[in-house]
């Protein structure tokens, strides 16, 4: 009885930990779709696959001032980014959860890639639009990113000047 225990113990261990594993895999879709719609500073409507936000990255609330200064910002990335059929290179990750009530959600998040290698959550991050949140190392060099921040903090630029 006791090697029986032992051997469930063992099993249900093993499933935890596969479980908690798995859970912080990340599943990027290589996709070249339209921009239909930029939202937000940090959310899109994507050609076949609707509302996506960018991954790995927050993005605080402007006044409607700033906003409309970030958002020029956002859009010229996207165009000159833009491949000539009108599509833009992206990186999609699938999120699908279950909330407490037992309802699915699934939530789309999105790198949108820059032809010079730096993608538009990264430059957002640059320019001060965005900073870094817990799950930016999901999808990016942690230390480039963080240092990206440090100097948008430094040149105070949006959401790091001086109010």
């Amino acid at each position: 009885m006791k090697k029986f225990l032992f051997i469930l113990g063992f099993i249900l261990s093993f499933l935890a930990y596969s479980i908690v594993i798995s859970a912080e895999e990340i599943n990027l879709e290589k996709k070249v779709l339209k921009i239909l719609k930029v939202k937000s500073h940090k959310s899109f409507e994507i050609d076949t696959i609707g509302n996506c936000y960018l991954a790995g990255v927050s993005g605080p609330k402007f006044s409607d001032e700033i906003f409309a200064k970030a958002m020029i910002e956002v859009n010229k990335f996207i165009d000159d980014n833009k491949n000539t059929d009108g599509t833009n290179n992206l990186l999609i990750e699938k999120d699908v959860s279950v909330n407490k009530n037992g309802k699915t959600r699934t939530s789309f998040y999105v790198i949108i890639q820059g032809k010079n290698g730096m993608s538009l959550n990264e430059y957002l991050v640059s320019r001060g639009i965005c900073y870094t949140n817990k799950h930016t190392e999901k999808y990016f060099d942690k230390e480039k990113t963080k240092k990206l921040e440090d100097n948008a903090k430094q040149a105070k630029l949006y959401k790091w000047s001086d109010k």
